[in-house]
């Protein structure tokens, strides 16, 4: 499954965040479009990614995983 079939099935306040991020938004957009501390972006995303990753691990052609660096977590 492709990675925004993946973000699909995440709930809806993971998914804005990813695709904010995947876009290029600064951690400042994000948490001012989803209405939390801008602190709690990159735990955000932490959490989004690995709930990516679990899903991408319970299909049987691939995976998401992105290290933090890639995810741009190691700046935000």
């Amino acid at each position: 499954m492709d990675h925004n079939r993946l973000i699909d099935q995440l709930p809806d306040m993971l998914a804005v965040a990813v695709r904010l991020d995947d876009a290029g938004h600064p951690a400042e957009t994000i948490g001012c479009a989803l209405g939390i501390p801008v602190q709690s972006v990159r735990n955000l995303l932490v959490v989004a990614h690995c709930k990516l990753d679990h899903l991408a691990a319970d299909e049987p052609t691939g995976s998401t995983s992105r290290s933090s660096s890639a995810a741009g977590l190691d700046t935000v």
